[in-house]
């Protein structure tokens, strides 16, 4: 009985939906976010749409995913960011490039 308990105590909790928020809080235009979690080494697909981040604004999204992931960040001159480790549950990203 001890080891049936042990096991759905250390069982991975299902992701839940949260809210999501990166601020553009630089002086250039945001074009791409992708997010991946951080077990991954691939890049989920772009959250943006036809949508960007102008300096001074912010988007949010409903993210199914674990708390802790890797952004992307691809800005409207094509430089990259990327933030590792991002605990999306506790923090919005601010971005300040």
């Amino acid at each position: 009985m001890v080891t049936v308990a042990s096991l759905f105590l250390t069982a991975p909790a299902l992701a839940d939906t949260h809210k999501f928020t990166v601020k553009n809080n630089g002086g250039h235009q945001i074009d791409r976010v992708y997010l991946s979690p951080i077990s991954s080494r691939k890049w989920g697909p772009d959250q943006m749409g036809d949508d960007v981040i102008s300096p001074g604004q912010s988007q949010t999204w409903d993210v199914e995913t674990d708390c802790e992931i890797d952004v992307k960040i691809v800005y409207h001159d094509g430089t990259v960011k990327e933030k590792d480790d991002v605990d999306t549950c506790k923090y919005d990203l601010v971005m300040d490039y």
